[in-house]
């Protein structure tokens, strides 16, 4: 179980942390117990729910998203939209199939972009480095290849952790 405040790993019976002094929710390790074996069952080795989980997540600008989440995510739309443009064209629909796709993963594409940011301790403004040419594309490219920030940080606990 680990504290909602600051993320420190405490002992299942806690009802305080030791660190931030948050009171904890007897429940809350019941819950995660509940989350960890549903995920266990679950289809968790499926790289699309990734991609699904991305799309739920709509516009949750907050938190931290894994390589792993970001990446799958880039996969999924990048064949989707390859999929897309190649029936819109058999169909004479050019790119209006593939258009209104782009339009449905705008928000979740830059909501997933941001939360990678905060992974690796950095503020999700740093999107804004796409505008400068070449050299803006190339860092961020960089910052998306990184690993996860080991420790939980000011975005929230460590994914690789929560999601163990």
């Amino acid at each position: 179980m680990y504290c909602p405040q600051c993320g420190l790993k405490l002992a299942d019976n806690a009802k305080f942390c030791g660190e931030c002094g948050h009171q904890t929710d007897p429940l809350s390790s019941v819950h995660q117990k509940t989350v960890s074996i549903a995920k266990t069952v679950g289809n968790e080795g499926s790289n699309t729910n990734w991609y699904i989980e991305v799309i739920k997540k709509y516009a949750v600008f907050s938190g931290r998203a894994r390589r792993k989440e970001y990446w799958m995510f880039a996969l999924f739309n990048f064949l989707i939209y390859i999929a897309l443009s190649f029936v819109g064209t058999l169909l004479g629909l050019e790119t209006i199939l593939a258009g209104f796709y782009s339009l449905f993963v705008l928000v979740p594409g830059i909501s997933v972009t941001v939360r990678r940011l905060h992974d690796t301790n950095r503020n999700g403004s740093m999107i804004f480095l796409a505008f400068i040419p070449i050299v803006g594309a190339i860092y961020l490219i960089y910052l998306y290849c990184q690993d996860s920030d080991p420790q939980t940080n000011i975005y929230g606990i460590n994914p690789k952790l929560s999601s163990a």
